[in-house]
Protein backbone atom coordinates (compact mmCIF):
# COMPACT_ATOMS: atom_id res chain seq x y z
CA UNK A 1 0.00 0.00 0.00
CA UNK A 2 1.56 3.26 -0.96
CA UNK A 3 -0.10 6.84 -0.16
CA UNK A 4 -1.35 8.85 -3.40
CA UNK A 5 0.81 12.19 -1.96
CA UNK A 6 3.03 12.79 0.82
CA UNK A 7 3.13 16.34 2.88
CA UNK A 8 6.23 17.48 3.99
CA UNK A 9 5.71 19.83 6.83
CA UNK A 10 9.69 21.02 6.85
CA UNK A 11 10.68 23.22 10.07
CA UNK A 12 14.42 23.95 10.89
CA UNK A 13 15.20 21.78 14.50
CA UNK A 14 17.01 25.73 15.76
CA UNK A 15 13.53 27.28 15.41
CA UNK A 16 11.76 23.88 16.36
CA UNK A 17 13.59 24.13 19.52
CA UNK A 18 12.56 27.84 20.42
CA UNK A 19 8.62 26.66 19.85
CA UNK A 20 8.61 23.27 21.93
CA UNK A 21 9.23 25.23 25.66
CA UNK A 22 6.47 25.49 27.75
CA UNK A 23 4.44 21.99 26.86
CA UNK A 24 5.04 18.45 27.36
CA UNK A 25 7.19 16.81 25.02
CA UNK A 26 6.26 13.38 23.99
CA UNK A 27 9.38 10.84 23.34
CA UNK A 28 10.28 11.42 20.23
CA UNK A 29 10.36 15.47 20.74
CA UNK A 30 12.56 14.53 23.69
CA UNK A 31 15.43 13.19 21.74
CA UNK A 32 18.62 15.69 21.28
CA UNK A 33 19.30 17.72 18.58
CA UNK A 34 21.57 16.19 16.41
CA UNK A 35 18.49 12.96 16.09
CA UNK A 36 16.17 15.39 14.96
CA UNK A 37 18.73 16.53 12.56
CA UNK A 38 19.19 12.87 11.31
CA UNK A 39 15.54 12.35 10.77
CA UNK A 40 14.94 15.60 8.91
CA UNK A 41 17.81 15.02 6.40
CA UNK A 42 16.41 11.50 5.95
CA UNK A 43 12.45 13.47 5.03
CA UNK A 44 14.27 15.64 2.90
CA UNK A 45 16.18 13.17 0.92
CA UNK A 46 13.19 10.90 0.50
CA UNK A 47 11.27 14.37 -0.79
CA UNK A 48 13.77 14.32 -3.54
CA UNK A 49 13.94 10.63 -4.37
CA UNK A 50 10.49 11.04 -4.94
CA UNK A 51 9.51 14.62 -6.04
CA UNK A 52 6.11 13.44 -8.02
CA UNK A 53 5.02 12.33 -4.72
CA UNK A 54 6.29 14.87 -2.18
CA UNK A 55 4.23 18.21 -1.57
CA UNK A 56 6.65 20.74 0.35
Amino acid sequence: MKPDVTILLDIPVDEFDSRDQGRELDRLERENAEFRLKVRKGYLKAAKVSPVLCVK
